[in-house]
């Protein structure tokens, strides 16, 4: 079958990316600027920290790479307000689906499907979550698309190997989609030598401006928060299971019964290991703090092929009906997510999982009569509310650490600012 050409036409491309920016508008407005995510707390008033001049990793810890801090900071340094912040973030989720419409028209050299990807990409059961959160997995996709996109074509393929790795400098465990791109590409050592450049140049920027300290917070105290139980970590699993049982259905319809009519197939093939990488970082699941919105890189790599299976498989009723049931099945998560916020139950959370699970964690009155409380207290008084109410009341945290998991689970590495912390008595309220 011959290849598609590699962008949309202009009518699919349009309509997509205007569907899509109707739905974040919306998603925006339906979200507002309710309290879903402590990290994304943690995130926020970190990244206000290091716009305000306090250093990242020596004045304060940090978790994960410097990338989603200084995505923050540059955000907040445009516009201190959550608004805003969620607005672009929702921009940057928005290009993630630009992305898949792209490798979804060059899958399948359908024009509808190509429409329909931005809106899906949006749409996704943890996407719809984590709508406009400054966190890594909302970060990491955009560069993980672009990068097996640049990788599929030879021209490209060292451009391709760089842009994926960069997703690295905003969570580690992004190596493993990095290296699945790598594994997959056609030309595999120009790929591996673009992610490889990037990567020691990225360490080697990491360790010009932070020092040891960097290594210590993102992967000694990282390895010291220890693990879930295994029950824990079969509830974590299964809830992720059930969260990718639409995607997962959609796109192995056509892995099975239509890799054969894929219109680019050496995109199909680096796709391939794409998945199979953002897959495998549902496993770290299993560290202590890890959540089910991992899977949100992993939603947005499966968006492409789920669509591509339902245009490529038309004259396949069982496998495009296979398809379109897990499109549906993802849709009908989404939809009671975006219902019923506060007391999430099935089809969102898995089957005989506890009603209210994953749900937003202070709705907008509960959230604005805290930041009330707080806003009553000194301003350069430390708040003993959590990050994101901090963040919005512009209180500072106690000892000025946001990430006080991190130094409780940090297995004495980060003793230290834990004291500090602990020192900081005269809190408000």
């Amino acid at each position: 079958m011959p290849a598609a050409r590699p962008f949309p036409p202009r009518g699919a491309w349009a309509g997509g990316l205007l569907l899509g920016l109707a739905l974040t508008v919306l998603l925006q407005l339906w979200k507002g600027h309710d309290y879903w995510n402590f990290s994304e707390g943690v995130y926020l008033l970190s990244a206000r920290l290091m716009a305000a001049g306090h250093g990242l990793y020596h004045g304060f810890a940090g978790a994960q790479p410097p990338g989603v801090f200084l995505a923050g900071a540059g955000l907040l340094g445009l516009h201190d307000g959550i608004g805003f912040v969620r607005g672009a973030l929702g921009l940057v989720q928005l290009g993630a689906g630009a992305l898949a419409a792209v490798a979804t028209w060059r899958l399948s050299g359908s024009r509808l499907a190509t429409a329909l990807a931005p809106a899906l990409a949006l749409l996704t059961p943890w996407a719809t979550h984590e709508h406009g959160q400054l966190t890594p997995e909302v970060l990491a996709p955009p560069l993980l698309l672009g990068g097996a996109l640049l990788a599929a074509r030879p021209r490209t393929a060292a451009a391709g190997g760089a842009l994926a790795a960069v997703a690295v400098a905003v969570k580690y465990p992004f190596l493993l989609p990095v290296a699945g791109i790598v594994a997959f590409a056609p030309e595999r050592r120009r790929t591996a030598l673009g992610a490889g450049a990037a990567l020691i140049a990225l360490a080697l920027a990491g360790q010009l401006v932070y020092g040891s300290a960097l290594w210590r917070d993102t992967i000694g105290a990282q390895l010291g928060s220890g693990r879930h139980t295994i029950r824990q970590i079969g509830q974590l699993g299964v809830q992720e299971a059930w969260g990718l049982a639409g995607p997962l259905l959609a796109a192995g319809a056509l892995l099975l019964a239509g890799r054969r009519r894929v219109r680019d197939p050496l995109l199909g093939r680096v796709w391939v290991g794409l998945t199979l990488g953002v897959l495998a970082t549902g496993l770290t699941v299993v560290k202590r703090g890890t959540v089910p919105n991992v899977v949100l890189p992993i939603e947005a790599a499966l968006v492409p092929p789920a669509l591509a299976g339902v245009a490529l498989l038309a004259v396949r009723p069982r496998p495009r009906a296979l398809a379109a049931a897990g499109i549906a099945l993802a849709l009908a998560q989404s939809a009671s997510l975006v219902i019923s916020p506060r007391r999430t139950a099935f089809p969102f959370v898995y089957p005989g999982s506890q009603r209210g699970a994953w749900g937003v964690y202070l709705s907008t009155a509960r959230l604005d009569a805290q930041v009330a409380r707080a806003r009553r207290c000194p301003p350069a008084r430390a708040t003993s509310f959590p990050p994101y109410v901090a963040f919005l009341a512009r209180r500072p945290a106690p000892g000025g650490e946001p990430d006080t998991f991190l130094l409780s689970h940090a297995g004495g590495r980060l003793d230290a600012a834990l004291v500090r912390v602990n020192l900081a008595h005269v809190r408000c309220p």
